[in-house]
């Protein structure tokens, strides 16, 4: 004859009462007796969904600060947990493209550099990017990465997101970048005196070049 070990009890092992966002627990239930000759199923239930939920097999997932509880039942025994759902979240307040958002040319890829503020934040390290008009601006959010391909001219709206935080940023795409291919310098004096001064110029080509700036440097100030 079988020996009979009736179920006479359950335990619900150690667990925190104190459950953070964003990290999941594993509730363990053992039987009393361990060697019980009873059939048994464990069962698992939130009865406050909203703040916190448990599958089948005990693993419990935070949502939403408050207070959380969770019935453990097997057979005709049942054991109630409490628990406090809190947030201790760092949120982000603030996103910075650090690209120059002047320099935008119809025609060109750029790969766009963001960061997350404040640095000790700890919602999300992604920051993901779209366009109010991928005609003039597409968007490729990639792996660590985001690339804007400026199609055609035109102003957009580019909205980043990270965690809950959005940003917008205006963008204005210029006409296709013309580099410069020459430079013609000119003196206001064909000869330059110990002690004097001389005026110089000098003239970008193409005419339609994009940045006609000139910038001047000798090679011996003394």
């Amino acid at each position: 004859t079988k020996e009979s070990r009736p179920l006479k009890n359950i335990n619900v092992k150690s667990y925190p009462t104190t459950m953070e966002l964003g990290k999941t627990y594993q509730l363990e239930t053992e039987v009393i007796p361990a060697n019980t000759s009873d059939d048994y199923t464990i069962r698992y239930e939130s009865k406050t969904p909203s703040i916190v939920s448990v599958d089948s097999n005990g693993k419990v997932t935070p949502l939403s600060p408050g207070k959380g509880t969770i019935i453990v039942s097997v057979n005709q025994f049942n054991r109630q947990i409490n628990v406090t759902v809190v947030d201790n979240t760092i949120y982000v307040t603030d996103i910075n493209i650090t690209n120059d958002l002047n320099k935008i040319y119809k025609g060109t890829s750029y790969t766009i550099n963001a960061t997350i503020s404040p640095e000790n934040q700890t919602e999300t390290d992604k920051v993901t990017m779209t366009s109010s008009d991928s005609n003039i601006i597409s968007v490729t959010n990639g792996d660590g990465y985001t690339k804007w391909t400026a199609k055609n001219e035109g102003t957009v709206t580019i909205t980043c997101k990270a965690g809950k935080f959005t940003k917008d940023y205006t963008v204005t795409v210029k006409p296709p970048y013309v580099s410069p291919t020459g430079i013609s310098i000119s003196l206001d004096k064909t000869s330059i005196a110990l002690g004097t001064t001389a005026k110089a110029s000098g003239t970008i080509t193409p005419s339609n070049a994009t940045d006609k700036s000139v910038t001047w440097k000798s090679s011996n100030t003394g």
